[in-house]
């Protein structure tokens, strides 16, 4: 009956994570700190043949750590987290095309196995900006 059926391979569980890319920044949601266990460093990995995007927690002393906030009590149920990484920033908008002023925003997959979240790049979307015109 399941001939020609091949089995999926899962490498991830869903996540709430998301991830923005302004044209200066990365911006994650609160719930990316809570699903990594509010790591102080990250290091960002990228597969350029997959166009995918991961963060995985590292020590502080590990020599491509970079600083994630990561907020705690009544500031990290709201908290936009910040993230300013100019080469693996450019490295992403370069890779995708993005070559405009526009903000992308893309879910993650969350991997606790590795200690990361895994965000596929081909799956962003355009985010667009409001205005008080759009409102009338």
């Amino acid at each position: 009956m399941l001939k020609g059926f091949k089995v999926i391979e899962l490498y991830g569980n869903a996540s709430d994570s998301t991830m923005s890319i302004t044209n200066k920044y990365f911006k994650f949601n609160s719930v990316t700190a809570d699903e990594l266990k509010r790591p102080s460093h990250v290091r960002f990995l990228i597969d350029t043949d997959t166009k995918r995007f991961a963060i995985e927690v590292c020590d502080a002393d590990d020599r491509n750590a970079v600083k994630f906030p990561s907020p705690s009590g009544e500031l990290a149920k709201r908290a936009v987290l910040n993230v300013t990484n100019k080469p693996a920033h450019e490295a992403i908008r370069r890779l995708m095309g993005w070559f405009d002023d526009k903000s992308y925003r893309v879910r993650g997959v969350s991997v606790p196995d590795s200690n990361a979240i895994i965000y596929n790049l081909t799956q962003a979307v355009a985010i667009v900006k409001r205005t008080a015109s759009d409102d009338e």
